[in-house]
């Protein structure tokens, strides 16, 4: 437009790049590598067309997975899951991987969580 705002998908961009993936797309923006007949590797980054909630997902071999989302209604984050509506960071992991780690510059300092899935139930705090 003349003020130097461009557009994909809308006609009166507010931004310096304004894309609008139209309705009911949850990708709007795609970054992807992909070479000649191989599967796709990337980032997808969208808006659930139900709910507003910004979301980012990973694309690997072709295949979109939802791994970071903002709760529109509350600002609430969830990695690897849609955040309860309680929470402020609400994160899932699978098998035996560390659901959270918090590490400093400083050696041996931090955070790190663990949840055992076997009774009894308990979570782990342990220096790094």
């Amino acid at each position: 437009d003349s003020s130097g705002n461009v557009g994909i998908g809308v006609n009166d961009p507010d931004a310096t790049l304004d894309i609008s993936g139209g309705t009911n797309k949850l990708g709007i923006l795609r970054v992807v590598q992909r070479a000649s007949g191989a599967s796709a590797y990337g980032l997808d980054v969208g808006l659930d067309p139900s709910t507003g909630d910004p979301v980012f997902s990973r694309i690997v071999d072709d295949t979109v997975s939802e791994v970071f989302r903002i709760q529109r209604s509350t600002g609430s984050v969830g990695i690897n899951r849609t955040p309860a509506t309680s929470v402020k960071l609400d994160v899932e992991a699978t098998g035996n991987n560390h659901p959270a780690r918090l590490k400093s510059d400083a050696a041996n300092y931090g955070l790190e969580a663990q949840h055992h899935l076997t009774p009894p139930q308990t979570i782990d705090l342990k220096k790094m």
